[in-house]
């Protein structure tokens, strides 16, 4: 039983390989209203990774981070890198960090840096509690989440926002949108699941 609510491995090898990284390009995305980066690249479909996600989030399963970041470097393959691009977790709310113990976003930028030797930057602030927005919808999402974000300084041309999942790209969107203000000329999006 324990086994069922906390599994020590991510299912990987043939399982996995199945599910190819979910990519969207500026058209896709544009259409889904996410029209402020310029592409999205999600490890695995949600329903795949629904419980490891929980577990991470809900239940301090900080040992599936490596497993969980593995999955996200080998997706970061099919985003373009050179020496101008840098790393950046969105960021959650003071109030929802001290509650959860950490933030979920950091922990696998953290991780995806150290393997990747791509650099972290933690510019963007959540200056705004938002609430959860899994009961939300599409536009209930998007208006909570208008001047949530603050950046802090430019973290440069290049900016690859990591998070756990995208399900409108409301998150991700505002994020974005903070991010070209401050200067950024490429945004990118790396997730682990979409859906």
């Amino acid at each position: 039983m324990l086994d069922l609510l906390f599994p020590t491995k991510i299912p990987t090898g043939p399982f996995l390989s199945k599910f190819q990284p979910i990519r969207l390009g500026v058209s896709s995305l544009k259409k889904k209203g996410i029209g402020t980066m310029d592409h999205l690249i999600a490890a695995a479909p949600y329903a795949l990774l629904r419980e490891e996600i929980h577990a991470l989030k809900f239940r301090q399963g900080y040992f599936l981070v490596p497993d969980l970041a593995n999955l996200l470097l080998q997706a970061l393959r099919l985003l373009s890198c050179n020496e101008e691009t840098v790393l950046c977790p969105v960021p959650l709310h003071w109030s929802r960090r001290l509650m959860r113990g950490c933030n979920q976003a950091e922990l696998l930028a953290v991780a995806v840096s150290a393997t990747s030797s791509i650099p972290l930057q933690k510019v963007l602030h959540r200056v705004r509690m938002t609430g959860q927005q899994t009961r939300r919808s599409r536009s209930e999402r998007k208006n909570a989440m208008h001047n949530a974000f603050s950046c802090s300084a430019f973290p440069g041309e290049h900016v690859i926002l990591i998070d756990d999942v995208c399900t409108t790209g409301a998150t991700l969107n505002a994020c974005a949108a903070v991010l070209r203000h401050a200067g950024v000329r490429r945004i990118d999006g790396l997730v682990l699941a979409q859906g």
